[in-house]
């Protein structure tokens, strides 16, 4: 575990082979120094908990997108893990294959980041266009042990939001799975009307929990994982 990590925590983890290591947890790294840990661990990690990754590097949009590659193709036994991705088609496309290939998966950290826009449309609309895309990709290829989905922000207003139908849709498709628990840190959720449909399907035993809090609410806790 690495509270307060910098740039020699970086190069070490860039340079070194941890072979046997089952979990790691930082609170903020690049997407390339994680793949690289996961390259020369040999497959044995269960648990990658980041609860920020770097955005600000010129190869963001690559190095991420090579990672998410990385995670599917090399660690079949991760149950939780933490993610961050952009708006488009080919990261969703891969965020589908890992969903697809990591069977044991029990714990999702989702943080999607603003690196591309389409300056037609307003913040609001492509929140809310990525949240449906989201959900469709979660309702047709989240594995069966998959409990627990956690949503993240690295830039304020900037995520993504289910709309009322996407919500009621995402909930409605989860039955027959195990009861969902979900974290999120935009105060959208607690308005009347996503009250009314998340506490319908809370009676339900669709929804095991729904917390709206604070981005510490939604990362992983080091003393809860």
């Amino acid at each position: 575990m690495i509270k307060f990590p910098y740039d020699e925590f970086e190069n070490q983890l860039k340079s070194s082979s941890y072979q046997n290591l089952e979990t790691i947890h930082v609170d903020c790294i690049q997407s390339s120094t994680m793949t690289r840990v996961i390259q020369t661990n040999g497959g044995h990690l269960r648990k990658i908990l980041v609860n920020e990754y770097d955005v600000l590097c010129d190869t963001y949009f690559k190095d991420s997108l090579n990672l998410i590659c990385t995670i599917y193709e090399t660690c079949p036994l991760i149950e939780y893990l933490s993610i961050s991705f952009s708006k488009t088609t080919v990261h969703f496309a891969e965020f589908e294959n890992l969903l697809k290939a990591c069977q044991k998966l029990k714990g999702l950290l989702i943080v999607i980041n603003e690196v591309m826009r389409d300056e037609l449309k307003s913040v609001e609309e492509e929140n809310f266009e990525s949240g449906e895309r989201l959900a469709r990709v979660l309702i047709k290829s989240a594995p069966v042990n998959l409990t627990e989905i956690r949503i993240g922000e690295s830039f304020p207003y900037f995520g993504f939001k289910f709309s009322l139908e996407a919500l009621d849709a995402f909930f409605d498709n989860w039955r027959g799975r195990k009861a969902l628990s979900m974290f999120t840190c935009d105060p959208v959720y607690n308005s009347a009307d996503y009250k009314e449909i998340i506490n319908k399907y809370l009676g339900e035993g669709v929804v095991k929990k729904f917390i709206c809090g604070g981005l510490k609410d939604a990362t992983f806790r080091y003393d809860k994982v």
